[in-house]
């Protein structure tokens, strides 16, 4: 519609675009498909921020769905009906739920059996969390026998097909995730804390006006509320697109260069996380990109 005009100058000036030229009618039909599709053009253009968090996408879609149907055009209205039917599977995402129940800008649009399903799954995801510390605590307390033996291994002939037999066992045997899971009652204890934790903000926390920092929000509450904060990182950290994920890779190309081919992918992986430094204001948003797959692995108990 920008160049309606200058299209409108050309076709007088020209025999040739006179044949195609539009007329009046067909000049409001191209700027009715226009008005309709311009909500939609300027989601697609939010999407494509950095550092864009679950409820931010879904304030996004919100407004587009609001400013569609308040066209009440027939193509909007055509549109919108696709708005709403893609809705309903979107909202049927647990991890979407969880985002948008931690967000006091958006979390009043949930009703009571969708804050239910939130806390459900905050709950799993705070046990795996735990488990994962859990983990990671006793592989940092466990010695490194192997290191402390290294002097004596070396002076072992290579040729030794016993020696051999064993460290192929042993190699296996670590590739193997060993579950240092908590115990059931440990468990039941974490569950009913963070439940109350989550209840009470569910009654306590008003809500926030949209334009609010839910980021910066969170890291105001780290010392408040401790385990919530720690939750929301892990929750918000997840990417909504594959904007921030495809930019991050991309990357590579001027880390594995025709000239560094011979990087070990442990090498890589520190590299990355390097540039991931550079490319978000908080690491945490990094920490997402890993965590993007903790709804599988709690719903698949790995």
């Amino acid at each position: 519609m920008y160049l309606k005009e200058f299209i409108k100058n050309m076709s007088a000036n020209d025999t040739k675009l006179k044949k195609v030229n539009l007329n009046h009618s067909d000049w409001e039909k191209v700027e009715t498909i226009s008005k309709a599709l311009l909500p939609a053009k300027l989601c697609t253009k939010k999407l494509q921020y950095e550092q864009l968090t679950l409820t931010d996408f879904y304030g996004a879609w919100i407004t587009c769905k609001l400013q569609t149907e308040a066209l009440s055009t027939l193509i909007s209205k055509k549109l919108l009906q696709h708005i709403v039917d893609r809705e309903k599977y979107i909202m049927a995402n647990k991890v979407l739920l969880a985002a948008i129940f931690l967000d006091p800008r958006y979390k009043i649009t949930l009703n009571e059996d969708k804050c239910n399903t939130a806390i459900d799954h905050l709950i799993k995801v705070w046990i795996h969390l735990k488990n994962v510390e859990l983990k990671n605590s006793i592989q940092e307390t466990t010695p490194n026998i192997e290191d402390r033996q290294e002097s004596s291994n070396s002076s072992t002939d290579s040729t030794d097909e016993l020696e051999n037999f064993l460290k192929n066992k042993d190699k296996k045997n670590d590739s193997v995730s060993i579950d240092f899971d908590v115990s059931n009652s440990q468990t039941s204890t974490i569950a009913t804390r963070i439940e109350t934790l989550l209840k009470s903000y569910h009654i306590d926390q008003k809500r926030l006006n949209n334009k609010v920092n839910i980021l910066q929000f969170w890291k105001t509450m780290e010392a408040s509320n401790p385990e919530l904060s720690q939750l929301a990182k892990v929750v918000f950290s997840a990417p909504a697109t594959q904007v921030s994920v495809e930019r991050l890779f991309s990357g590579l190309k001027f880390i594995l260069s025709p000239y560094r081919k011979s990087e070990t992918n442990n090498c890589l992986l520190k590299l990355l996380v390097l540039l991931a430094e550079v490319l978000f204001d908080d690491i945490d948003i990094l920490f997402g990109i890993i965590f993007t797959l903790v709804d599988d692995d709690v719903e698949h108990g790995d």
